[in-house]
C-alpha cells in the first residue's frame, strides 16, 4: 500500500482527471493517517470536510487552526486543544474564526505582548485580568491599555497615573487574591 503522500499526489491527478477516491475506503483511509495530507486532502481534493481526517488534523495547532479557517470557514472543535498550546493561534481562532472569546486559549495568549492587547481590545472589547500583568510589562502597551480601559469606562479607579513599574507591583501585591480570581473565573478549583 503507498503512504499518504502519494495517495494525496495520486489523487490530484485523478481529480484532473474527475475521479475520486470511495469515500471511506482503503485509500482515505491511509491519507487520514497524516494530519498534513488530511489537511490537503480536505482543501485542495475534497473542497470541503474531510471527518476521516480530522482525527489526524486536530493533533496539530497550526492545522487545526488552518482547517478551521480554509476548510471549514468556521469552529473546529476537535481541534481545539491543540489550537489552544500557542498564543498567536488562539488569538486569530478567537479574532478570525470565533469571533468571540476562546477561554481554552487564554492561558497562552496572556504569555504574549500583542496577543493580550489585542485580545483584550479586539475580542474581549473591554478589561482583562488574565492578560494584564503581561501588558504591564510594557510602558507603551501598557500606557495605551490604560487609555482604551479610559476610553470605554473600564479603567479602575487605582490605575489613574500608574507607570510600568506601578502596575506590577499592584498586581503583585494582590497575590493570592489574583490567583484565587483566576482559578475562579477558568473553573479551577
Amino acid at each position: 500500500m503507498s503512504d499518504a503522500s502519494e495517495l494525496f499526489e495520486l489523487a490530484l491527478i485523478a481529480k484532473k482527471a474527475g475521479h475520486f477516491f470511495p469515500p471511506g475506503g482503503p485509500e482515505e483511509r491511509v491519507i487520514a493517517s497524516s494530519f498534513i495530507y488530511s489537511y490537503r486532502y480536505a482543501r485542495d481534493i475534497l473542497e470541503g470536510p474531510f471527518p476521516l481526517g480530522e482525527r489526524a488534523i486536530s493533533k496539530d495547532d497550526a492545522f487545526s487552526y488552518e482547517y478551521a479557517k480554509y476548510v471549514l470557514k468556521g469552529p473546529f472543535p476537535k481541534g481545539e486543544k491543540a489550537i489552544a498550546t500557542d498564543g498567536f493561534l488562539s488569538f486569530c481562532y478567537a479574532f478570525y474564526i470565533l469571533e468571540a472569546p476562546f477561554p481554552l486559549g487564554e492561558r497562552a495568549i496572556s504569555k504574549g505582548l500583542s496577543n493580550s492587547y489585542r485580545y483584550a481590545t479586539e475580542v474581549i472589547r473591554g478589561r482583562w485580568p488574565l492578560g494584564e500583568e503581561r501588558m504591564m510589562q510594557d510602558e507603551e502597551v501598557f500606557k495605551d491599555y490604560r487609555t482604551y480601559l479610559s476610553i470605554i469606562g473600564e479603567l479602575p479607579p487605582e490605575w489613574e497615573g500608574l507607570g510600568i513599574h506601578d502596575g506590577v507591583d499592584l498586581l503583585r501585591s494582590m497575590g493570592e487574591e489574583l490567583d484565587n480570581f483566576y482559578k475562579i473565573l477558568y473553573d479551577e478549583q
